[in-house]
């Protein structure tokens, strides 16, 4: 079992320096979701390899490379995301909203919107006392049972 595992570091030390074909690099990747040993081994054979390994001495530098290699995102049409910014920016203001909410208000309140309301609820408070709710409730549940059984 010791020349396996010994064989398996030499794997994974190829796979960490970029030395195996792509077949190979895709079922050890696959082994490491998978797999808990082989995570013991790949991070043994890294810590072999840390000497190795390239130093990062300029990390800004080399994020910098980095982010220049990666595929440039195109922006979005210049003229209808300034149109939408400015509308977005005027829907924001705080005194638009209030406009907004007053006029809704008035709306429901001259339509008469609020008076149905009320009156509903005030209908329902005064039938509340003479028939609980509970007991509309299992009148009704106890009725639907009584269809089922027929």
């Amino acid at each position: 079992m010791e020349s396996h595992t010994h064989a398996s570091l030499q794997v994974w030390k190829a796979y960490i320096q970029g030395q195996l074909p792509l077949e190979e690099e895709q079922r050890l990747e696959k082994m490491l979701l998978e797999d808990e040993e082989s995570v013991q081994l790949y991070a043994e054979a890294l810590s072999l390899l840390e000497n190795e390994m390239p130093l990062m001495s300029e990390e800004e530098l080399w994020l910098d490379e980095l982010m220049s290699a990666l595929p440039a995102v195109p922006e979005p049409s210049s003229d209808r995301a300034k149109e939408l910014g400015k509308v977005a920016q005027w829907f924001a203001q705080p005194w638009l909203q209030y406009v907004i909410a007053a006029s809704i208000t008035l709306l429901l309140m001259t339509s008469g919107f609020f008076d149905a309301l009320f009156s509903r609820a005030n209908e329902a408070m005064h039938h509340s006392n003479d028939i609980s709710v509970s007991d509309q409730l299992m009148d009704t549940a106890t009725s639907w049972f009584d269809k089922m059984k027929k």
